[in-house]
């Protein structure tokens, strides 16, 4: 596979899985039955919290396939 097809894909998958652990956690924290309504805080604890860190985990891997993908994308662009 070319560089700039795998670069694409990382990227593509590196968003994908930063939006999804947050639309995941958006979903989870409607879920609680809180007084007084689920505000910010709630959300970033059921963020850091819930499933022993999955969602946080799963943005830092989308986060960490964007840079990557970003790095090498710059790296094969500067060989030209």
């Amino acid at each position: 596979m070319k560089k700039k097809t795998v670069t694409g894909i990382l990227l593509f998958l590196g968003i994908f899985a930063f939006y999804l652990s947050f639309l995941l956690t958006s979903v989870s924290t409607t879920n609680k039955n809180i007084i007084g309504g689920a505000d910010f805080s709630t959300f970033c604890f059921v963020f850091f919290n819930e499933k022993h860190g999955l969602y946080v985990i799963l943005a830092c891997l989308g986060c960490v396939m964007i840079a990557v993908s970003v790095v090498l994308r710059y790296l094969s662009a500067r060989r030209k």
